[in-house]
């Protein structure tokens, strides 16, 4: 009877993928390499971040003024290994005193996600203030917090990214 049971299931399973199957799939490639999608440059990476922040920056600054927002250093590209891989972190932005609303959240998630990044990880804390990582399928991350101000400090705002490491950093020759 067991027996029977998960062979209906089998077969229930492969009539539904089958049915299921929207003649949309690609063959794989004839040389019999998998297919995936290929790991961007670091330059492609440290565009795709960039064009990220510029559009969080534009949500961020619906809420808090833009003159509000400092920049804590510039993007850096920085080696890896002893070849030509680098990653890149991108200047933090912080709004000291300033607060994300809540009702702006499911917002900055909708602008990251039309750039590839989802949620990875979210720490709330009391009073809904929140610390979360956005990443994309290549490992590369954007970070976006908010501390209401307490008895102990004024609070704030802050976002910044940066790529996992990549191949496509230029080096300045030795001298």
């Amino acid at each position: 009877m067991r027996r029977t049971i998960i062979a209906l299931v089998a077969a229930t399973l492969c009539v539904t993928t089958a049915c299921a199957d929207t003649g949309t799939h690609t063959d794989p490639p004839p040389d019999g390499t998998p297919m995936s999608r290929p790991q961007p440059s670091l330059d492609e990476s440290v565009s795709t971040l960039n064009a990220s922040l510029d559009a969080l920056a534009n949500v961020l600054h619906q809420v808090i003024p833009p003159e509000a927002w400092e920049p804590s250093g510039d993007g850096a590209r920085i080696g890896c290994d002893e070849e030509n891989h680098g990653r890149y972190s991108g200047p933090q932005y912080l709004a000291p005193g300033h607060y994300i609303p809540a009702q702006t959240w499911p917002q900055i998630e909708s602008t990251l996600a039309e750039h590839g990044f989802l949620p990875a990880s979210s720490m709330p804390l009391e009073g809904g203030n929140a610390m979360v990582q956005f990443m994309n399928d290549f490992g590369d991350m954007v970070t976006v917090s908010s501390m209401e101000a307490t008895a102990k400090g004024r609070g704030g705002s802050s976002y910044d990214g940066e790529t996992k490491c990549r191949e496509g950093l230029t080096r300045e020759p030795r001298r």
